[in-house]
């Protein structure tokens, strides 16, 4: 089966691009991708202080997983004795999930037909792979500086009227 039966098949998701500035431009405003990262911190933000919700960063768990995992634990209304919380560590940590990265896999074909984001093994000669260093900050050697400019003034323009927002999608940790 070919891409583009593909393509047909699945009513057109996932997208597939033919550059990264194409993918870019889909997860930026006024993209179809756009509600992906803007729409949904945006619409999320307002709720955060809701004893239903809770807002978490990337960045937060990589400082402290432990802490992060107490904090889901509590919203949860879980008591995990120390060995549970220490099993929780364990198989959050990026040794454990670069052991199971398959099943973060999935493949997606570029417009050209070849595929994109395929998993470690997917694409000849391409590290396709979604658990990859376990870094903050890996989208810096992604992006080329056109496209960092075009993703800051997105950001500017979605989360720049209110700086709480603005630092807390970039960076996490607390907010009021």
């Amino acid at each position: 089966m070919s891409a583009a039966n593909d393509t047909i098949r699945w009513g057109g998701f996932p997208p597939t691009y033919g550059s990264p500035m194409e993918c870019l431009n889909d997860f930026l405003p006024g993209g179809t991708l756009a509600g992906l990262y803007f729409g949904y911190v945006k619409e999320w933000w307002p709720w955060r202080h809701e004893s239903n919700v809770l807002l978490l960063h990337y960045t937060d768990a990589k400082k402290d997983l432990g802490a992060v995992i107490s904090k889901l634990a509590k919203f949860l209304d879980v008591q995990l004795l120390p060995w549970q919380s220490a099993r929780v560590r364990t198989r959050a940590n990026i040794r454990q999930m670069k052991q199971i990265a398959h099943k973060f896999d999935y493949t997606q074909w570029a417009g050209d037909g070849s595929k994109i984001m395929c998993g470690k093994d997917g694409c000849p000669g391409i590290d396709g792979a979604l658990i990859r260093t376990g870094k903050v900050g890996g989208g810096k050697a992604f992006f080329t500086p056109e496209m960092t400019a075009l993703w800051d003034a997105a950001v500017e323009k979605e989360f720049g009227s209110d700086p709480e927002l603005k630092r807390w999608a970039a960076k996490g940790g607390r907010f009021s």
